[in-house]
This record gives structure tokens, sequence and C-alpha cells, in this order.
């Protein structure tokens, strides 16, 4: 027999302590979590996390992998070397066929274990994500009447195995209650790795009385991509919890967690959050990769005019700039770069957040908690104390808030940060609103920007687009554009769109703007004219008018105001 596994002379669940490892001195699980250690992975608190949460059968290290403690590729590497086994890669795994339909476990032996079984002209191919598992080990190897070549897999290599040879592709379903434990777990993996190779910026599980459905948004839109039973959609949700270290019985009352998962390849950073709802808990989950912070200004794909503003307001040497736009047109990914390229030995830069969505090395980031009383105000006092350069606020959301910014912009502090309003110039007619003096705001605002994300018309599918010389005359529009309209394919996901670019105006306040907000009852409107910024509105026309985005989508992402 090929690879021979692991000795299985292992003691009984009675004789193990909680902090010592998974087997007998030497034996391959104890140098599997002996190479975790050293990799600096798996501390005895992690033991002792891993231990409380192990289903029956399964191997500590694969239970702290399961939880989201240590990344599975380094259980697989620890494994591989413990072991002696070769690696069952996903090439490898997609020339493998079914199992035989005798000398081996049926499908449905399997569905709780992470396990390949598939024939082999030497008797029978086996790949395990968790080699240790003893007692799936011997199951198989009571069922098979060959010789077992033995192999370790990946997690995600056995679930993509699954779906495409045993299922064919078919969706994320439970056939009973019992197995719903471990289809649980695949399924929030498998989701959630599918929501990472697309891109998308947050996946959500929505209940129903039949189960739930899974919706990644993609480019700004929403894209279902999944179903789940009524018996498996409450333990997905559970498996969440699991990851982020929530209370898994609390189903009355929201909850927020985090947590760190390998997906396509790469570490990925979750937000979680749990809601109750009418037909069970809703869970959204927001995808940050670490790798893909923000860089250079110059990156991010701003027209020049934008990006020159917010140059010019990075080089002010005291002040107040502020970002608006809804949620989700990374306006904290701007004003990252911003500080990206303000951060020096010199200069003393510190953030607070909610949450701090990138780490920027070097800048000293806090984190907003309001359970405890430090909000946005109360974060804001203590960086006054510190003495900062520069300051970056990620939202002001209140009087007070508003009225510490403008204080900090007034002594010798240059202040980012965000409001939400339709406009750069209302920005500064929602400060008004939220209190602030007209004379201390127009001594402090050195100048606003506005930003959204448009989603650029698919070139796969797009054609030509003509729309009425009547149609684009009433809405401004420019008349000799190459329009362009998309039909949908298989390439953008039958929405017509694939990839986003940023629609902005930004300005440096001038005298006369100034002037206007201290005069009696200003509007934003007549703020706007005063800018010498490109509107939004129009900013979008110009994109429709080149054929990277459509006419229909710069009307929705940019109306042209009414006032």
């Amino acid at each position: 027999m090929q690879g021979e596994p692991p000795n299985s002379n292992m003691p009984s669940e009675r004789e193990k302590d909680v902090n010592s490892v998974d087997g007998p001195p030497n034996s391959p699980v104890d140098a599997c979590i002996s190479s975790l250690n050293a990799m600096g992975l798996m501390d005895e608190a992690d033991s002792r996390r891993a231990e409380a949460a192990r289903n029956s059968g399964e191997s500590l290290p694969a239970a702290a992998v399961r939880i989201g403690l240590i990344p599975p590729s380094a259980f697989t590497t620890a494994a591989l070397d413990a072991t002696g086994w070769p690696l069952l890669d996903a090439d490898e795994a997609a020339t493998l066929d079914k199992p035989p339909a005798t000398g081996a476990p049926q499908a449905s032996f399997l569905k709780s274990r992470l396990a390949i079984v598939a024939p082999a002209p030497e008797g029978l191919i086996v790949a395990l994500a968790d080699p240790f598992d003893e007692g799936l080990k011997r199951a198989i190897e009571m069922s098979s009447s060959g010789p077992i070549a033995y192999r370790v897999a990946e997690g995600s290599t056995v679930i993509a195995w699954r779906r495409t040879v045993l299922e064919g592709g078919q969706r994320l379903t439970a056939p009973s209650t019992e197995a719903a434990s471990g289809e649980a777990v695949e399924a929030m993996e498998a989701l959630l790795e599918q929501a990472a190779r697309l891109g998308a910026s947050d996946l959500h599980f929505e209940p129903s009385p039949t189960g739930g459905r899974a919706r990644a948004r993609v480019d700004g839109a929403m894209r279902e991509i999944g179903t789940l039973t009524s018996a498996l959609y409450p333990s997905a949700v559970a498996r969440a919890k699991v990851l982020a270290r929530l209370d898994v019985a609390e189903r009355r009352l929201p909850q927020d967690g985090r947590a760190r998962l390998e997906l396509a390849g790469r570490p990925i950073d979750l937000r979680l959050s749990t809601a109750p709802a009418l037909d069970g808990e809703t869970l959204a989950i927001r995808l940050l990769d670490p790798e893909g912070a923000p860089g250079k200004l110059s990156a991010l794909g701003f027209p020049d005019e934008y990006e020159a503003v917010l140059r010019g307001a990075s080089k002010a040497p005291h002040g107040l700039f502020l970002l608006t736009g809804p949620t989700g047109a990374g306006k904290t990914t701007t004003l990252h770069a911003a500080l990206s390229e303000l951060n020096a030995s010199e200069r003393k830069i510190m953030t607070v957040e909610d949450p701090i969505e990138y780490a920027l090395p070097g800048v000293v980031q806090m984190q907003v908690k309001t359970d405890i009383g430090f909000d946005f105000a109360s974060a804001q006092r203590t960086m006054l104390r510190h003495n900062p350069d520069i300051m970056m606020v990620g939202e002001i959301r209140d009087t007070t808030s508003a009225a510490i910014a403008i204080q900090a912009a007034l002594t010798g502090h240059l202040v980012f940060s965000t409001v939400h309003a339709n406009s750069a110039a209302g920005a500064a007619i929602r400060l008004l609103d939220l209190g602030v003096e007209p004379f201390l705001l127009s001594a402090a605002l050195i100048g606003a920007g506005a930003q959204r994300l448009a989603r650029c018309v698919c070139p796969d599918c797009a054609v030509p687009d003509a729309p009425a010389p009547e149609a684009l005359s009433r809405i401004g529009a420019p008349k000799d554009g190459a329009y362009r309209r998309a039909q949908g394919c298989h390439s953008c996901g039958q929405t017509g769109a694939k990839g986003r670019v940023a629609v902005a105006e930004a300005f440096l306040a001038p005298r006369s703007f100034a002037e206007a907000v201290r005069a009696p009852s200003p509007s934003e409107t007549g703020l706007g004219d005063l800018t010498g910024a490109t509107p939004l509105w129009r900013a979008a026309l110009d994109l429709a008018a080149r054929g990277e985005i459509s006419l229909d989508e710069a009307i929705r992402v940019a109306p042209q105001p009414t006032e």
C-alpha cells in the first residue's frame, strides 16, 4: 500500500488533555502541530479554541483551519511534511473519476468529510483534507479490497472535485439534516471562494421560508450565486459565526465580527454582520483584500482634474478637506491613497475609522468602539492630544465630531474626512446643517470632492447605441458621442456591466466660495457654480459619450440636479 497512513494507535478522547497535541508523542499529527507552532500560527490558546470546536473524528489542526485560526495552505504544507504523502492539486483532481459502485465508500458516507476517493490503475486514490482523521481512513480501508494511494488535498480542491464530478455542478443543497453541518462548512467555503474569485465587495445571505439565497455584490450590482435549503441555511450562518467567534446561540440581536481566510489563493479579511429577519438571520460579509490596499492616487484611475485637486489639498499646511459620496463609492480608498503619499518620517499621521479596512504602515490607526463609548468624537479628542500633523476622520456624523474637526483644522492640523452629501459643494451645506458656524467653516474648509463608481459597459457584448437627439439635448449630453450599451453575456454574468470607473468632481475653495458660505441661506447649486469644477452629472455624461458607460448608467449614477 503506497503512502502508509499515520499510526492509528491513538489514545481515547478521555486520555487527551486540551492543551496537548492530537496524538502520541512524535506522531504525524504531533509533527504537524509542531510545524504550525514553528510558523507562529498555532499557540496554546488557538489549540484550546480548536479543541472546543472539534467535530467527531476531526483532528485538532483541521478544526483550527475550519474555524479560521490558521490558513488552509499552511495546514496543507505542515501535513505534507508530517505524513510524507504527495499533494493532490486541483489539476490532477480534475482528471479523477467517480468512485466505483463497490469496493469503496459511497458518496453519502463522505458527505461530512473532505475526502476524494477515486479509482486508479493501482487501486484507489484517496485524497484527504484532514490526513489525521483516523476513523475515516479505517472506514475507507475496511471497504476497499485493493491497495490505496494516499494524498493530501486542500479542502477547496476536494469541494471543487465533488461539485463537478460527484454532483455535476449542482447548486448548494442539503440532502439530509444529518449532513447539514458538514455540508454547511463546504457551502460557506465554496460561496466565499466564488465571491472572492468574482471580485465581489461583499456576500449576502438572505433567509426565506424555503431556506435562503446567497448574493454577491460584483461591480456594485447584486448577483445571485447560490441557494441553500432550509436544512442548510441556519448551519451555514452558524458556520460564519464560528469563523468570526460570535455567539452561535444568539439569533435575536445583531452581531458584528471579523475573520481572515485564504480565498482565491490569497488572504482575505472578512467583516461579518448578522441581523434578525422575518424567516431567520440575515448575514452580510464584506470581503477586503489586504494585498489590494490603495497605493498611489495615480493608480486609482481618477480624472486628471480630480487628482490635481486632491494633490493640492494634500500640500496644504492645515485645513479641512471633505469627500462625499454614497456607501461603496471608494471614499476611504481615496483617502488612504492620499495618506500613503503623505506618509513620511517627518510627519505624524493618525486616523480614526469604522472599520479599519486597510493597514497603513507608519500610520497610527484607531478603531471606533461605540459599545464602550469610544466614538468618532472621543477618538478625535484623543488624536488632538497626540498632536498629529495630519488627521483622517472616517466620517463626520454629528455636531460634536464636526466641531472638533473644524477646531483641529483651524489650529494647525490638516484634516481629511467624509460626509454624506450629493455633491462636492454639498459638503459645505452638510456641515452648516450640523451646526458649524459659517465664519468658522469658510476659514477651515480648503476644498471638497465627490465621487461615484459607475459600471462600465461589458466589452464582450457591447453594441452601438443611438439615443434620440432630442433626448440627448434634454439631458445636456453631447450629440456626437460614441454611445454604447450591452446586451448581457456569459462574461459579465448577463448583467451587461464589467468593471467600474470613477465619476468625480472636486475643487479647492476660492475666495468667492468662502464668501458665499458666510452669506445668508447659501444653496448647494449656488455654491457649486462658484467652484469651477466639472459637475458630476456632466462628468458622467462625458463618460457615456466616450462609450465607457451606458447612458442609462450615467443618469443613474449622477442625475442632473433639479434645484
